[in-house]
């Protein structure tokens, strides 16, 4: 955990959270950066709900690493809560695929992530070339706001760009997850991964944002 706390900070993962994403409504508590470093360091311990961040609190050597204690679960349910912008679903349909716009705050998320990849490809070597791995698959779930599937379960369905040869993730995009079956899913990966049809779905999902990345 040293090791990638120091490495977020080095990166200036958090000084870009505090940047990119919309201002507190209060200056008390954990600054954005620290909340962003905190989700970071409940997904690298393996936490797999916001309720794990009560037992991570209770660390005290986390808590002398990072300098600070990590949100309460309520705390972390709030600052995500917010990142949700009801208007942006008002045309969401019935059936049917949809994508809604970013928030604010998820588009400021994707600087944060444009930050930490640049900082890698200013660290590490890369080849010339770049593989990007396009990817969507379904997330179960049983909120009132998941769609049914093709699978017959309800989910949404996020869509990734990874760096195959690095594993990082670039951009992401989220979406309900009721594509058309059987060969809904089929269809539209040919579709997708063809051409102009490929670079538009990438630049859509913003992998094409990071700038001058090698390939």
């Amino acid at each position: 955990m040293a090791l990638l706390i120091d490495a977020l900070r080095r990166a200036g993962v958090p000084a870009a959270a505090e940047r990119h994403l919309p201002a507190k409504r209060s200056p008390k508590g954990l600054g954005q950066g620290q909340v962003v470093e905190s989700f970071v360091l409940l997904s690298a311990l393996g936490g797999e709900c916001l309720d794990d961040f009560e037992h991570l609190r209770r660390d005290q050597g986390l808590a002398a690493l990072t300098g600070y204690t990590l949100p309460a679960a309520p705390t972390a349910r709030q600052w995500l809560d917010r990142f949700h912008e009801p208007g942006l679903l008002a045309d969401r349909p019935v059936q049917g695929a949809f994508i809604p716009l970013e928030s604010a705050g998820v588009a400021g998320l994707r600087e944060v992530l444009v930050t930490a990849v640049r900082a890698f490809v200013a660290t590490v070597p890369v080849a010339s070339e770049a593989t990007l791995d396009v990817d969507a698959h379904l997330v179960e779930s049983s909120k009132r706001t998941a769609l049914p599937t093709y699978e017959g379960h309800r989910a949404f369905q996020p869509a990734l760009v990874s760096w195959a040869e690095t594993g990082l993730v670039l951009a992401d995009q989220s979406r309900d997850g009721n594509v058309g079956a059987p060969d809904g899913p089929r269809r539209a990966r040919r579709r997708g991964l063809r051409g102009p049809a490929l670079r538009s779905a990438l630049a859509r999902l913003g992998a094409l944002r990071l700038g001058r990345l090698p390939g």
